[in-house]
């Protein structure tokens, strides 16, 4: 950069500037990462800089302003609520809003994702430019617009501080003064404070919101504020700096050493005392025009400039030298080190400081790539050299040529010979001459190792290994670096080796065994590795995304990382080599240094909830928000600010009750694009590449149930349900028992119509009895016993006809028809039997029903059977009615010669008529049971004595009365 030389009337700084910054040793500079346009940029003339109370970066541009979260930029213009897309400045509150000075006649500030008008807030009519726009203490402002000085209140209220039109007025100042206001701000004590110039009347505008005016004299002005910082106003009302760099427009940022400053010109920038004495040697950005420098919360530089966009200084202490090329390769001898270029050079350093270039343009004749991809020292001090067109042997300042291209890698197999891989073979070298003395493999080595007599290869497909006999083998068959292009490897002092693949990270391999395999999912910034350098404990580990430092001493391969964002120049790391903490790193931009305890690790990692959508539309509150259930696809927005991770950030989520466990994402948003109903619980954090957690943020958020699915829906379903059931059953049931009660009516009539066949089948067979009794009478000529029969029968015919038609009579109708038919059976018989009806007391003969002609056919049964063949006479029967509880119990006994007699007898009679009577009675009862619910039970039982004979049979019919 050009040089400056401080007057002789100014006394030199004084150490001031060893303590915030090293001395920039010749031909070294720092490394800056710049945005413009291209990377998002709104526009490449940048106003104003700030950061907001979460931590983004504003910028005010001439065409909108951009938020930047350390990895993109988020712009805003008119179409996203702007009065104007020229911004001048941008100032943050204690609120989280950013005001908005556009260059029209309007003020607006953005706050939660929008754009809004501030002039109904404080309810100002803003008629001219906004002159000047500066913070106060307890989050106020004041404004310069309307030719009027206002106190904005953060309670939204407003007042004036001072008329200016009336300040013209009472100085006489010309009306032209209040439109070419100057002002100058600066830190004193930390503190920000504002000057406004009208003409020659100074305003000063305190913390607390008040002015005071004084009346200054231009010509001859030499204003010394609070800690001796010195401001002037040249001769065209521009205030100045008053140092030993005057002439330029400037604003100045504070340190964090309270004595020093930077100060942004229209030249570049510098470092400055508190006594006004500026830095000259050591610029930033010199010949750029700054407008604005600022330092964010990670102490991160930052440069805005007029027409080039933005520079960011992550660190002071890593620097570069002068651009020769892209470094290739680093070789170090003792405390010189070199670093092989792109362009074919040699750039040899020492204590940090440029000692010597070699160049090798004398063995250019062929013209093709000159880059020095390689080296190798042996224990001669001879530098072996290997370029894309030549091997060159370096010895005491002199070169050896020889013409094997393109090489590869360079290692020393002896006293006598070197290994050179090149694009198509390995060769064995003789040191002396460079002359090839074998070929020892016939394919391209991207890297060479010899060990104790083993030469190990890298090549495009795995490692090869050649013998102390030459033979060839692979390293494993089994090992993931098989198929896999080999990048670099070293050998350790326990003999193990580490290997660098092209796209499968870093493996540890040692007899026959991988003993780690380090990738991305170790931390690792790429799986893309390009280099490694072993120092001690450490393995260096060059990435076409970084720098990073491997902890291999405990086992846990704790990893370091080092990038752009961290103040290297590139992430694409050629080569690299470290000597106690001091670091040098070989990459397209150069040589670079550093010294590892002198970076700062600290960083800030704030995450912010940017916003929530919800069907594709944000919600305005993220806290406690309730949805319905047709709503249920969630986004979520966030940001982790950390500028100095350069978006290395990992993100840590669980969405309670769906996740058990912690996730893991690279992702800004997470989305759920159909959540079940019920109430739940997003806890999210962010860890930036440096390990530092953010704070955790919680959101709880409940869906609605579904009107299907609640409780009272179900529970209505559910009686719905088995309302429908039951009167579907109840349908079938009734439906069931119509048929069934058909069934049985028709049952019942067919029984009805069975019985009364069997009442009539019955009558016929009495009536031919009698009949036969009536004939046996007139054959014996006993016309009077005849008669008297006749005339019984006659009237036992009417009874049975009339009791036949009749499915029920009463005790007593029976009884009376049991004592007529008795009496003709007795007529018949003459006196060889007796008989007796008894009814019970407890019986209510004239209401109790039964039967009708249910017991004629057992008493009928007893006289033929029992009584008949009695052979002394003297017959008994009889016949009784009783009630227990609901049952009437009729009994009809005889004292006749028993069944077993009777089945001995043969009677005369057919065996159909013997039995008839009894069939069809069973069978009427059986008909009668099946209308009843309590059944009618016929019980005949065997009469004896106390020696065992039969004394006469009883039957028991039981007649339920219900």
């Amino acid at each position: 950069p050009k040089q400056y030389v401080l007057p002789s009337m100014f006394k030199p700084l004084i150490n001031i500037i060893l303590t915030f910054l090293p001395m920039f040793l010749l031909g070294q500079e720092y490394n800056y990462v710049h945005y413009d346009t291209k990377d998002g940029l709104a526009g490449s003339t940048v106003y104003s800089v700030t950061q907001d109370r979460d931590g983004y970066l504003w910028f005010s541009t001439e065409y909108g302003i951009s938020r930047f979260d350390g990895k993109s930029f988020k712009n805003f213009t008119t179409d996203n609520g702007l009065t104007d897309n020229e911004i001048l400045n941008l100032e943050p509150d204690n609120k989280g809003r950013v005001w908005i000075i556009p260059y029209n006649k309007s003020l607006c500030y953005y706050y939660k994702g929008k754009i809004i008008n501030a002039d109904s807030l404080y309810h100002i009519n803003i008629q001219t430019k906004i002159a000047f726009y500066g913070k106060c203490d307890y989050d106020n402002y004041f404004i310069v617009c309307n030719n009027k000085i206002y106190l904005l209140k953060n309670d939204g209220s407003k007042r004036i501080l001072a008329d200016l039109k009336d300040i013209a007025n009472k100085y006489h100042l010309p009306s032209t003064s209040y439109d070419n206001i100057q002002t100058a701000y600066s830190y004193i004590n930390q503190k920000l404070k504002y000057k406004l110039f009208m003409d020659n009347v100074l305003i000063t505008i305190k913390d607390s919101g008040t002015v005071t005016i004084n009346v200054v004299n231009l010509n001859n002005l030499d204003l010394t504020l609070h800690n001796s910082i010195k401001y002037k106003v040249n001769s065209d009302h521009i205030l100045t700096l008053a140092t030993n760099f005057s002439g330029l427009k400037m604003s100045a940022q504070p340190t964090s050493d309270p004595n020093i400053y930077l100060v942004s010109t229209l030249e570049g920038s510098y470092l400055m005392d508190s006594t006004g004495n500026i830095d000259l040697k050591h610029p930033f950005l010199y010949g750029k025009k700054h407008s604005r420098v600022f330092i964010d919360n990670e102490n991160n530089i930052w440069f805005a400039t007029l027409g080039e966009g933005v520079y960011k200084l992550s660190s002071k202490d890593i620097k570069s030298f002068e651009k020769n090329g892209e470094v290739m390769s680093i070789c170090a001898d003792g405390d010189i080190v070199y670093s092989g270029s792109s362009l074919g050079t040699l750039f040899a350093v020492k204590n940090n400081e440029s000692i010597k270039d070699y160049s090798f343009k004398q063995f250019d004749s062929h013209g093709q790539n000159r880059r020095l991809f390689c080296m190798k020292r042996d224990q001669n001090n001879t530098l072996f050299l290997g370029f894309d067109s030549y091997l060159i042997k370096l010895k005491n300042n002199q070169s050896f040529y020889s013409p094997i291209r393109p090489i590869k890698s360079i290692d020393v197999l002896d006293d006598k010979s070197i290994v050179v891989a090149t694009n198509s073979y390995v060769f064995k070298i003789n040191k002396s001459d460079l002359v090839i003395t074998d070929t020892l493999l016939r394919e391209r080595g991207t890297k060479v190792i010899c060990d104790k007599g083993k030469i190990y290869i890298g090549t495009l497909k795995g490692v090869k290994v050649i013998d102390l006999y030459k033979k060839v083998s692979d390293l494993s068959d089994w090992t993931p670096i098989q198929n896999h292009r080999i990048t670099d490897m070293l050998k350790a002092d326990d003999g193990s080796l580490w290997i660098a693949t092209n796209d499968t990270g870093i493996i540890h391999y040692s007899n026959g065994k991988i003993l780690v395999h380090i990738t991305t999912s170790n931390k690792l910034s790429s799986n893309i590795c390009r280099t490694l350098f072993l120092n001690q404990k450490y393995l260096w580990i060059g990435t076409n995304k970084g720098l990073n430092k491997l902890d291999i001493s405990d086992g846990k391969y704790a990893i370091t990382k080092y990038s752009e964002s961290d103040g290297l120049p590139s992430n694409v790391i050629n080569a690299v080599y470290a000597k106690d903490s001091t670091i040098y790193v070989g990459s397209p931009a150069g040589l670079t240094y550093f010294n590892e305890n002198s970076i700062s690790h600290s960083s800030i990692c704030n995450l912010v909830l940017e916003n929530i959508t919800v069907s594709d539309k944000h919600l305005d509150s993220t806290i406690n928000f309730h949805l319905d259930y047709q709503h249920n696809n969630i986004s979520f927005n966030y940001n982790a600010i950390s500028f100095k991770s350069g978006g290395d950030i990992t993100y840590y989520y669980k969405l309670h009750p769906l996740d058990k466990n912690w996730k893991e994402t690279r992702l800004t948003t997470l989305s759920y694009p159909s959540l079940p109903s019920g109430s739940f619980q997003l806890e999210l954090y962010a860890i930036n590449k440096f390990g530092k957690r953010s704070q955790t943020i919680v959101v709880k958020f409940d869906i609605d149930t579904p009107f299907w699915k609640t409780y009272w829906f179900l529970v209505f379903i559910f009686i719905i349900c088995v309302l429908g059931v039951g009167f579907l059953i109840r349908n079938r049931y009734i439906k069931i028992q119509e048929i069934n009660n058909e069934k049985a009516r028709v049952k019942q009539q067919l029984a009805i119509l069975e019985q009364s066949a069997l009442q009539a089948q019955m009558n016929p067979h009495f009536i031919f009895n009698c009949l036969n009794s009536i004939q046996q009478f007139i054959m014996l000529n006993n016309k009077e016993m005849a008669n008297k029969y006749l005339t019984e029968f006659a009237g036992l015919i009417r009874n049975t006809f009339d009791n036949s038609g009749k499915k029920y009579i009463t005790v007593a109708e029976e009884a009376e028809y049991l004592d007529k038919y008795l009496d003709l059976e007795q007529l018949r018989y003459g006196d060889d039997f007796k008989y007796e009806i008894i009814i019970d007391n407890s019986v209510e003969k004239n209401f109790t029903e039964i039967p009708a002609m249910l017991l004629q056919p057992y008493i009928e049964n007893c006289l033929r059977h029992g009584i008949r063949n009695k052979i002394n006479g003297g017959g008994i029967v009889v016949v009784s009615f009783n009630q227990q509880d609901n049952t009437l119990i009729c009994t009809i006994s005889d004292n006749g010669v028993g069944r077993a007699t009777a089945l001995l007898l043969k009677s005369k009679e057919h065996i159909e008529y013997q039995s008839k009577g009894m069939n069809l009675t069973a069978r009427r009862i059986e008909l009668l049971n099946t209308a009843l619910e309590n059944k009618i039970s016929v019980e005949v039982k065997d009469l004896m004595d106390n020696t065992g004979n039969s004394t006469g049979t009883e039957v028991i019919v039981r007649i339920p009365l219900t």
